[in-house]
């Protein structure tokens, strides 16, 4: 599945995005405090460190670039079956940025959908009252983000159907 993480910070502006499950091997990739520049990336909760070029072979391929200050500017993951991340992180202040977040894949038997719509290429259902509806609280051992506090009961985080969900 693939889960992005929103907080009221920015707008609910996207803070994280993670992906893992079975087309993974039971691995999850995940990247954490994007709004704010420091673009945390965890494999299997551990910490990469060394970010610019993360690579293990047929499963990820991740480079990851940064604006002269350190700060985070753009991702490129290529993952198994298609699937591609590619994330843009645009900054205009110290307390202004923003983060775009485009996911290739596949189509997926059964449909999918997310918080821009179903990619099923016909536009007009992707309407107000079904974008509406997108989205849900995560249950407790749900989250694929190793800082996500499990008490909090606000919806800080989507849950986004995707590949091998």
């Amino acid at each position: 599945s693939i889960q992005a993480q929103y907080r009221r910070d920015g707008g609910w502006a996207l803070h994280g995005i993670a992906v893992g499950g079975s087309f993974m091997q039971g691995n999850v990739l995940a990247i954490e405090e994007m709004w704010n520049g420091r673009g945390v990336v965890r494999w299997n909760g551990n910490i990469v460190n060394n970010k610019a070029r993360f690579k293990i072979a047929g499963l990820v391929e991740m480079r990851f670039k940064t604006q002269g200050s350190g700060a985070m500017k753009t991702v490129s993951i290529d993952l198994p079956d298609g699937v591609t991340f590619r994330i843009m992180r645009f900054s205009w202040s110290r307390d202004g940025a923003y983060v775009q977040c485009t996911i290739g894949m596949h189509s997926q038997a059964g449909g999918q959908d997310g918080h821009c719509g179903k990619a099923d290429g016909d536009l007009s259902d992707d309407n107000h009252m079904y974008m509406y509806r997108q989205g849900a609280e995560l249950k407790f051992g749900e989250s694929l983000f190793g800082s996500w506090p499990a008490t909090r009961r606000r919806k800080p985080q989507m849950l986004l159907q995707g590949a091998g969900a």
